[in-house]
């Protein structure tokens, strides 16, 4: 009996050990594949690599001597500090009116603005050059009807600004509206019976008690402003204006790895010290409060100024969302780029080049959505094991293993490429010049996704549901499969199909990665933007991406599976 004990004992002593080998194994793989890229690029940067140890700050000294870095980095912080204003002023100003307000058409409003924010930048300057260029509808018609020419100029930093600016504008929109609903109305209510008026309501309660959402999500437009490629690219190389992550692209091609490897290493410390600094900001500036009631925003009257605010609101939408679109779809339809618009001069041929007939497209197509796929099952299975080990397990190293799984969210996606191409060219790991190096950048910049959509709903689980299980005999497996993953699903499902547009919709990292025949459509329409197709062929790429990328958010909204932050 006492010998039958022990061996049970010892046998339920191995079966701990071996899980906890497997987890270690685990982390080590995920440390190796998200940590090991941004080692090898600041490592390099110093002179260390595969090849041996040669400490130098030789490349740094390059970078602080550069005038043209210097430039490259004014540009930048010119560029950030534009789009975080106007997207700012856009965002906030927008979520007051819908919120807070009477305004006419709220639905309306809010369908617009979330179609500005999921079209790619990069498609959005396509059809900014087709509105603004110099063949434009709108500069051809300032000329015919009212004999103008249009003055502003769509290649420049400005342009850049506008783009990015009505691009990031509704991530500020959605925050501050987020940080609105919130705010229990029974304080507003108060102040007005102690005789507080509308003015001092505002700057002494709703300000205060959303300015740390805002300068938050200010921080966030601010990093993702300074790590802007494909807007930068398409609308600043061809006038030769750089911000940092064009010029060190640029600069990748005359083969000086450390000097790109300085630069990037600055870029990405930036990037990711503004990342974290506005997630801490919000963590340590919340108002704690008690609830007495459910949120009950109170809503201010517009007066007379209501019918003409929300009309200029509409317009506004209209312009910025609405006939991009339309640009874009009569370009796809044209047979020539340039030529008058009407019945005659339609044709469906640019579908049929670019789905049937030209070799590279259609490549381009089928493996963005093969890498995708790949890369989305792959992130979502990596994902719910991390989020499944950080929330569920006593693991010594779980908050470590979340924490390195989820650098990607704080980096330029032309840094992480960089990092790759440091990482994977070498042995142990070659994967340069192959379909590889792609998918498992994808699956790196994909797992945080999947782990955000899966925390919340993984915090929800009552433990009691595992701990019935196990006592009714089921094995861990069978309590994963019957408990865990049908309480999950909702956020695994939305994790998988964010990695799938994310595959659509990204330019840097398949550019800078790419060889021949393992092109995407990001290196597609990126490539396109000075090819002999012409804006027509760019414009059809455009529409198939734009129509698949709705699809994937009409289905993440339809199934009720997205949790929106």
């Amino acid at each position: 009996m006492k010998y039958s004990l022990e061996n049970k004992f010892f046998r339920f002593k191995n079966k701990l050990e071996s899980k906890n080998i497997l987890v270690y194994i685990f982390m080590i793989a995920i440390v190796i594949f998200t940590v090991y890229p941004f080692i090898m690029l600041i490592g390099n940067s110093f002179g260390f690599s595969v090849h041996g140890f040669n400490f130098t700050l030789d490349a740094y000294k390059k970078c602080f001597q550069n005038k043209d870095v210097l430039c490259a980095t004014k540009n930048t912080i010119y560029v950030a500090f534009s789009i975080t204003i106007l997207s700012g002023f856009l965002g906030i100003s927008l979520a007051f009116l819908v919120n807070k307000t009477n305004i006419f058409f709220k639905k309306i409003i809010k369908t617009l603005i979330f179609i500005t924010f999921i079209i790619p930048s990069y498609i959005m300057s396509v059809a900014w050059i087709e509105i603004l260029g110099h063949n434009g509808y709108l500069t051809k018609i300032l000329l015919k009807y009212f004999g103008v020419t249009n003055s502003f100029q769509i290649y420049s930093l400005e342009g850049v600004i506008i783009v990015m600016s009505l691009h990031l504008y509704p991530l500020v929109f959605m925050t501050v509206s987020n940080a609105l609903k919130n705010i229990d109305g029974s304080f507003e209510k108060s102040a007005f019976l102690c005789g507080a008026g509308k003015k001092k309501v505002f700057f002494t309660i709703i300000l205060p008690m959303i300015m740390p959402s805002i300068l938050s999500i200010l921080l966030f437009v601010f990093s993702r402003a300074i790590s802007c490629f494909g807007v930068a690219a398409v609308l600043g190389l061809p006038v030769r204006k750089y911000i940092l992550t064009t010029y060190i692209y640029s600069f990748l091609s005359f083969g000086d790895l450390k000097f790109s490897a300085a630069l990037s290493t600055m870029l990405l410390i930036s990037s990711g010290l503004l990342f974290f600094l506005s997630n801490l900001y919000l963590k340590r500036r919340q108002y704690s409060y008690k609830v007495v009631s459910q949120p009950n925003p109170n809503t201010y009257s517009l007066g007379r100024g209501r019918i003409h605010l929300s009309f200029l609101v509409l317009i506004f939408l209209f312009i910025t969302a609405v006939i991009p679109i339309v640009a874009i779809i009569g370009a796809a339809f044209l047979k020539k780029w340039g030529i008058e618009i009407k019945l005659s001069n339609l044709t469906f041929n640019n579908f049929k080049y670019i789905l049937f007939e030209e070799e590279m497209s259609i490549r381009a197509i089928k493996n963005s959505i093969l890498y995708g796929f790949i890369a989305a099952t792959a992130s979502s299975i990596l994902g719910m094991i991390i989020s499944y080990i950080s929330m569920r397990t006593r693991f010594k190293f779980r908050k470590l293993m979340e924490f390195s799984s989820s650098l990607t969210m704080a980096s330029p996606e032309t840094i992480i490429a960089i990092a790759a191409i440091f990482a994977w060219a070498n042995k142990p790991f070659e994967l340069y010049n192959t379909k590889w190096i792609i998918i498992v950048t994808y699956i790196v910049v994909c797992i945080p996704f999947v782990i955000k959509n899966i925390n919340g709903l993984m915090s929800r689980i009552d433990k009691s549901l595992e701990n019935a299980s196990k006592v009714s005999g089921a094995s861990f497996i069978t309590t994963f499969k019957k408990v865990i993953i049908p309480s999950i699903a909702p956020g695994i499902m939305t994790g998988f199909i964010l990695s799938m547009i994310f595959a659509l919709r990204e330019i840097p990292v398949s550019v800078l990665l790419y060889s021949r025949g393992c092109e995407t459509v990001g290196v597609l329409l990126f490539n396109l933007r000075s090819d002999t197709g012409g804006l027509e062929v760019v414009s059809a790429v455009a529409l198939v991406v734009i129509i698949l990328i709705l699809i994937g958010q009409f289905t993440i909204e339809k199934f009720g599976i997205a949790k929106r932050s």
